[in-house]
């Protein structure tokens, strides 16, 4: 019996129901789309993954909520309930077609029993400190304006350097040090949009939408940058020093050649 046509029965018949569909990425993964208590859309999945070099399969858990990475069962399932082939709780071994659906109806039985509530925990965001979805969407489609009127209002020139924008954002973080960040959320957001601008000024880059967040991608020399356009500022406003803020802002500006003789 195909390994697909097992998960798909046995895992199915437990979310199908629920709303999540089967789509096929590596492995076989279920998805669907839920709102959270801040009205946000957020997608949970869960997907079933065989070990690339060895006969064991395992099972994740994620959203795109903010602030949540992948969990595998041994983050949700408790000790005493690890399956027994399952040497450190997360991959199953299998040896057959039946030790196979062995395992997938124990993922079955742990994803009704733990999973479905660890999915319902992680729609949640894990802090209040973050950007919103809807002000993610509205840098993606509306960047252009946004960096114009940022430019517009602090008098900065429309022919201004990648070098010279970098100090304005330099300056922009360390007024903001220190401060919550519900306070200069606003200015942190007007800083990311610029950054991110300029840098598309500067090497030409691809605005995307990814999980309700928006990312620039770019070459600085032979270098492929990604860049998080308001997550990548906050993260240069909570370095612990002016230092490493340099450094970030600089890591993210300056060209990289390779064999250069």
């Amino acid at each position: 019996m195909k390994k697909g046509k097992i998960v798909k029965e046995i895992i199915g018949e437990v979310l199908c129901s629920l709303g999540f569909e089967l789509k096929y990425a590596d492995g076989w993964e279920f998805w669907r789309e839920v709102k959270n208590s801040h009205g946000e859309d957020i997608n949970q999945w869960i997907a079933v993954r065989l070990h690339r070099f060895a006969p064991e399969v395992f099972l994740d858990v994620n959203t795109n909520a903010y602030g949540w990475i992948t969990k595998r069962m041994d983050d949700f399932v408790p000790k005493n309930l690890w399956h027994p082939k399952s040497l450190f709780g997360d991959m199953i071994a299998f040896s057959d077609d039946e030790s196979f659906k062995d395992a997938i109806s124990y993922m079955a039985q742990m994803i009704k029993e733990y999973g479905l509530d660890k999915l319902a925990e992680m729609t949640e965001p894990t802090t209040n400190d973050r950007f919103l979805n809807d002000e993610e969407i509205d840098v993606y489609e509306n960047h252009e304006l946004i960096c114009a009127n940022f430019m517009k209002c602090r008098n900065i020139p429309e022919e201004i350097d990648i070098e010279d924008a970098t100090k304005i954002v330099y300056e922009g973080i360390m007024l903001l040090r220190g401060k919550p960040f519900q306070e200069i959320k606003g200015e942190l957001f007007d800083l990311g949009v610029f950054y991110a601008s300029r840098l598309d000024k500067a090497f030409g880059a691809k605005w995307r939408l990814v999980n309700n967040a928006t990312f620039i991608d770019y070459k600085r020399g032979d270098v492929l940058e990604n860049f998080p356009v308001l997550n990548g500022m906050k993260w240069c406003w909570v370095r612990e020093t002016p230092e490493e803020i340099v450094a970030h802002l600089e890591k993210l500006r300056k060209p990289i050649y390779y064999n250069v003789r």
